[in-house]
């Protein structure tokens, strides 16, 4: 438009965020549902706490399981589970719990039974294991895994291996 000398023209600008805004907020929802949705309540680990070699070659090697609540409200009905290799004898010299103890082709599954954790609780598991074979550097122990259900979901959280 042409503004002749003395006109004036008023320019008005709208800028609507209302669709900016309405995006971001589904973007965070999305965010806190899956961070809701991932969320794992357990945090478990298990380590090599000593390995002491033996005059006959074989070695015995002491396994804490460390098991806690970060979340906020209790947690029920928790199995910890560990599987020990097949070179491995069956475990002795448990810790505060003593285990359900199978035998399976892969070696035997030490079950713990954890029936309530409250908030911000930890549980330590411990045993000893004879090793058949001598440990000689480092030594690589499976992981253990926690299955607890939260609300209808069932959650599995596994522990890193160790290595020693």
């Amino acid at each position: 438009f042409d503004l002749q000398p003395g006109e004036s023209k008023t320019v008005t600008i709208e800028t609507n965020y209302r669709g900016f805004f309405s995006a971001l907020v589904i973007i965070i929802i999305i965010l806190v549902v899956i961070y809701v949705l991932t969320k794992r309540e357990i945090d478990i680990r298990k380590k090599i706490v000593s390995i002491k070699k033996d005059s006959d070659g074989s070695s015995t090697i002491k396994i804490s399981i460390s098991v806690k609540n970060k979340g906020l409200t209790k947690l029920n009905n928790i199995k910890v589970m560990d599987r020990v290799p097949s070179l491995v004898e069956v475990p002795h010299e448990f810790g505060t719990a003593h285990p359900k103890i199978t035998h399976g082709p892969h070696g035997i599954q030490l079950i713990w039974d954890i029936t309530v954790l409250n908030p911000k609780e930890e549980r330590i598991f411990s045993y000893m294991a004879k090793s058949k074979l001598q440990v000689i550097g480092k030594a690589t122990i499976p992981s253990a895994v926690a299955k607890y259900t939260k609300g209808k979901r069932s959650l599995v959280v596994s522990s890193n291996p160790e290595h020693s």
